[in-house]
């Protein structure tokens, strides 16, 4: 049902923590895949920040979303 989507979708990820037996909210729960899911997706990787990134950089986070 998600490869129906046929508007542009921009998936930001950041990099999936692994630690042991430790849940870290700031991993990526993102899965590398999920932008190819979509008819018209992008994956846009990056790998300095993590899921909080629209609170870590909200300018440049802000601008990916809103640039073609």
């Amino acid at each position: 049902m998600i490869n129906t989507i046929e508007q542009p979708v921009k998936v930001l990820r950041a990099p999936q923590i692994k630690q042991d037996g430790v849940f870290d909210f700031a991993s990526s729960p993102t899965p590398p895949e999920l932008a190819s899911s979509f008819a018209n997706g992008v994956d846009i990787y990056i790998p300095e920040l993590t899921h909080f990134m629209p609170m870590q950089d909200p300018e440049r986070i802000a601008a990916l979303i809103f640039e073609d």
